[in-house]
């Protein structure tokens, strides 16, 4: 009887050897693009607060604004 790991181990070779690359060119083409535009949402939390420590932003606009940041 075959081992089943013998019998899928070429075609697991050839998907690593042709995705693995892709996925990094991906990354690589559209990650660090939506890096430099976006920031954290500790970053954007902290702008937030700032607004909302100077008076431009209320309470309920500031927790609003903390909620769609934080997962939860």
């Amino acid at each position: 009887m075959a081992q089943p790991w013998k019998t899928i181990e070429p075609i697991i070779t050839v998907c690593t050897a042709i995705f693995i690359p892709y996925i990094a060119w991906l990354l690589k083409k559209y990650g660090s693009e939506k890096n430099k535009t976006n920031q954290s949402p500790a970053d954007e939390l902290l702008k937030y607060k700032e607004l909302l420590d100077r008076g431009a932003l209320t309470q309920k606009e500031f927790d609003d604004q903390k909620a769609k940041l934080l997962p939860k």
